[in-house]
């Protein structure tokens, strides 16, 4: 299904904004499972075209619905090993799992990639909860919130289109200014 709206939309007003949206949702050349698109991805952050990275990896296969009675089954552990995927977990499942957490990875690694660079960068993911898996709780993003020069925040995030608040958690480099209330 196509998003009704991405950051790019919510930035549109903002001079000398300009966004590139990633989303595979959007289009079939943004696929960043894709080795060649996403390594093409990150030498446009080596070179300078962006100059800041936003992440929001999909998050169905950790999703805290999967912990719900009469949700859908729950696809993952909490830590690793769990994480990459629950045993007898059948074929198109482990495909959603493995899918997941490659981008959910790609993500973390952009992120350690913009941080040794210096620039401000942001993840997002719905709220953390003891006992649910989270792509936050990769081997790889809790290597990225360990860092010293990491920052975390939760919020409820704004909602568009009448659709809920989705409470969430940011993991960002400390010097990101970020234009919100957490309060």
């Amino acid at each position: 299904r196509q998003r009704q709206m991405c950051i790019r939309d919510s930035l549109a007003g903002f001079p000398g904004v300009h966004v590139d949206c990633m989303d595979i949702l959007r289009h079939s050349a943004h696929d960043l499972a894709d080795e060649h698109i996403s390594s093409a991805v990150v030498d446009s952050i080596r070179t300078g075209y962006y100059h800041a990275v936003l992440m929001s990896p999909p998050c169905g296969t950790f999703s805290q619905a999967r912990d719900m009675s009469g949700g859908p089954p729950r696809l993952r552990g909490e830590f690793a090993p769990d994480i990459y995927g629950l045993p007898a977990l059948t074929y198109q499942q482990s495909e959603q799992v493995k899918l997941g957490a490659l981008l959910g990875t790609r993500a973390a690694d952009m992120a350690l990639f913009a941080d040794e660079l210096g620039l401000p960068w942001l993840g997002e993911t719905p709220m953390l909860r003891t006992g649910s898996s989270s792509v936050f709780k990769l081997p790889r993003w809790l290597k990225v919130r360990a860092l010293p020069t990491t920052a975390h925040r939760e919020l409820r995030q704004c909602s568009y289109f009448d659709a809920p608040e989705r409470p969430s958690n940011l993991t960002f480099e400390k010097g990101t200014s970020l234009v919100c209330n957490f309060e």
